[in-house]
């Protein structure tokens, strides 16, 4: 007895020793490429901005339509089209961008598609009809954090607890699989489901006239939808886990669906008085938006957050300072009004800076509080010199 457990731990010795000269080696990281050309845009943009560049388990890459296009997804483990406008995103892969996500899908990759590329997804004539399901019902339905019911089997796809979750929502598409242009044999589970709806829903007429009515239009619909095409997995949301921290963990759970890897969130620690800075998400576009966000999520001296309406939603009444980011025409154009100005002129005479850079610098107002950046690289120290 004494001989064999000497034996053991000459053996348990040697066995230790290995694994001291020979550390595991860490697996790697979920290669994601996230969506940011023209027609992502807004909070939801910069919440999985924030998440992803900061996840230990996630290697982050922006893309854009022409990398699409060009064959770069097949560099990336998954693709994440966020929030934003389906039909823009749609317009801006232009069919060569569409078939790429498409062939990308079918051969192995993974897509998610949040909001807008939840539509972006479907089966309909603006879509990459990669997921067998239409549209519930083209309505503009407003914002509101809804009760989701997380269903056994999306508990284990996303790696969460069973059960109801607030998760925010705002207007986006509702998976109906009774509607869809074409059949094809892909599978979907359905991961969760509303469990509350909207008082008003509002019904867009072609003349421009709308229509009130109050109906639970979204109880039981769908919410999280997890499917097959070809190889490839996709998952679609209508709402945005990425809003909150406290939902969180089931947009990371998200990527869990379809890789298999659980991934974790590990907030930026931030002083006691951190200068809050107010993104004007509404109108970015591009990857040097993205990357100017990315770079001041990683200052501990800033606390970053959505302010996507020139102040009209509040945004402006604790910030330190707005930022005007590189972004389209378009956008800032149907952001920029005699409201606007008068809310970001009470927030300059207060005291509040506006810092823009590229297409920002040109709806900076003339005041004494406004400062441009010359890039996205030198926003961050501009923003900082100001306090001083």
């Amino acid at each position: 007895m004494c001989c064999i457990n000497g034996r053991f731990f000459k053996i348990m010795s040697v066995l230790l020793l290995a694994v001291a000269m020979f550390p595991a080696v860490a697996a790697d990281k979920v290669k994601v490429a996230m969506y940011v050309d023209y027609g992502a845009r807004g909070g939801g943009a910069m919440g999985w901005a924030k998440i992803l560049s900061n996840s230990p388990q996630i290697d982050l890459t922006l893309i854009d339509a022409d990398e699409i296009r060009a064959g770069k997804l097949k560099e990336y483990d998954v693709l994440l089209m966020p929030g934003g406008l389906t039909g823009d995103e749609y317009k801006t892969l232009s069919p060569e961008g569409v078939e790429a996500v498409r062939k990308y899908v079918a051969e192995g990759g993974s897509y998610i598609g949040i909001c807008a590329g939840c539509g972006l997804a479907m089966n309909i004539k603006i879509g990459l009809r990669i997921v067998n399901c239409g549209n519930y019902l083209n309505t503009d339905r407003g914002q509101a954090v809804l009760l989701v019911r997380i269903t056994p089997e999306g508990a284990e796809k996303l790696a969460v607890k069973p059960g109801i979750y607030g998760v925010q929502y705002a207007g986006g598409p509702i998976p109906d699989f009774t509607k869809a242009e074409k059949e094809w044999d892909g599978q979907h589970t359905v991961l969760g489901k509303y469990e509350s709806s909207l008082g008003k829903i509002r019904y867009i007429k072609k003349d421009g006239k709308t229509k009130t009515d109050r109906h639970p239009l979204m109880y039981d619909y769908p919410a999280m939808v997890f499917a097959t095409y070809g190889k490839g997995k996709v998952l679609i949301s209508g709402p945005h886990p990425e809003k909150h921290e406290t939902t969180y963990p089931i947009a990371l759970g998200y990527i869990h669906a379809v890789t298999g890897v659980k991934c974790e969130y590990v907030a930026p620690e931030l002083g006691r008085r951190p200068i809050r800075v107010a993104f004007l998400s509404g109108a970015m576009t591009g990857k040097n938006a993205f990357r100017a966000l990315i770079d001041l999520y990683k200052s501990p001296q800033l606390d970053v957050y959505s302010g996507a309406e020139f102040g009209r939603d509040g945004s402006l009444d604790h910030a330190d300072v707005l930022v005007l980011p590189d972004g389209s025409p378009k956008n800032y154009k149907a952001r920029v009004s005699r409201e606007s100005s008068h809310y970001v002129k009470r927030f300059q005479d207060r005291g509040g800076i506006v810092i823009a850079f590229g297409e920002g610098t040109k709806y900076l107002p003339v005041h004494k509080n406004s400062r441009v950046a010359e890039s996205w690289q030198d926003l961050k120290p501009a923003i900082l010199k100001c306090f001083e």
